[in-house]
């Protein structure tokens, strides 16, 4: 992909064309998604974390991410480093649902005191502490 807009990179070009952003693209960046399901008292949901989302999220980008949880295998009591970091903390995500793939895309995510307690008031949210 160009990394200065969303256009994919058309590899025919021979290494050099102009995208979308009128810029000619040398160089290309790897944008990887990581397809996650997590469930919770019964409910299923699919969250998309895309690139910038994983390295705000682990300090790794999303592919970094996707070698982590393949190497673990399939047993559902281990978890990457990556995932047990995150257990503990609280979060305000901003996410997408698209309800003809019952998937959701991760857009933002703010551990900002600010944020978690205007969404927590507006939604009427309690929060649990251990």
């Amino acid at each position: 992909s160009c990394p200065n807009c969303t256009t994919t990179f058309d590899p025919s070009k021979g290494g050099s064309a102009f995208r979308s952003c009128q810029n000619s693209v040398t160089d290309t960046v790897s944008r990887y998604k990581l397809n996650v399901r997590m469930e919770h008292n019964g409910d299923k949901g699919n969250f998309l974390f895309w690139g910038a989302t994983c390295i705000k999220l682990f300090g790794k980008t999303a592919a970094e991410c996707r070698d982590e949880l393949i190497a673990v295998g399939d047993d559902i009591k281990v978890f990457p480093t990556c995932v047990d970091e995150i257990l503990s903390k609280t979060w305000a995500v901003r996410f997408k649902f698209r309800s003809q793939l019952r998937q959701s895309s991760v857009l933002d995510v703010s551990a900002e005191p600010h944020h978690i307690q205007t969404l927590t008031a507006t939604l009427g949210l309690k929060v649990i502490t251990n």
